[in-house]
């Protein structure tokens, strides 16, 4: 939701995160069978869209994704800040166990402003044990070496459709 992100990006990373959930078993329940998700926006702060225990069932999470709008903000992105904001809030309070996976997902349009502040943020996620997954929508990026998981955009839609 930064300055800087168009509405054909933004349709673009609605589509890439509905084709994602589609391929997932969401859980209906607190049981440790599939998946739970929470979704935030970020430009300089981060907002939640979606908690881990607001919606129990795909459909519904589906739904909810669709309805999600653009909001430009006047704000650059802060993508370090929202990888701190994640590990520190988001997971906070998040099933365990051992077969359990935490995986953040971030779309990045554009340049990042903040590496110093992404590569403190990596590290913070890994403390935690949660893997940081950038999808970038520009094929050349400026994003740290220490984030375990960069891709292009493109390469993430062959690999959906």
């Amino acid at each position: 939701m930064s300055s800087d992100v168009s509405p054909l990006d933004f349709e673009r990373m609605r589509d890439i995160l509905l084709s994602l959930l589609m391929k997932m078993e969401i859980s209906d329940s607190n049981c440790p069978t599939g998946a739970r998700v929470a979704i935030v926006s970020y430009n300089t702060k981060t907002d939640y869209l979606v908690h881990f225990s607001d919606y129990k069932g795909k459909t519904a999470l589906l739904e909810a994704v669709r309805n999600i709008l653009l909001e430009q903000s006047s704000g650059r992105r802060n993508l370090g800040a929202t990888m701190r904001f994640m590990a520190r809030h988001v997971f906070k309070r998040v099933r365990s166990g051992l077969l359990m996976r935490k995986v953040a997902v971030f779309f990045q349009t554009g340049w990042a402003y903040d590496t110093a502040s992404i590569n403190t943020a990596t590290l913070e996620l890994a403390a935690v044990d949660i893997i940081p997954t950038v999808i970038t929508f520009t094929e050349q990026h400026n994003l740290p070496d220490s984030l375990p998981a960069v891709v292009h955009v493109e390469k993430v839609y062959k690999a959906i459709h």
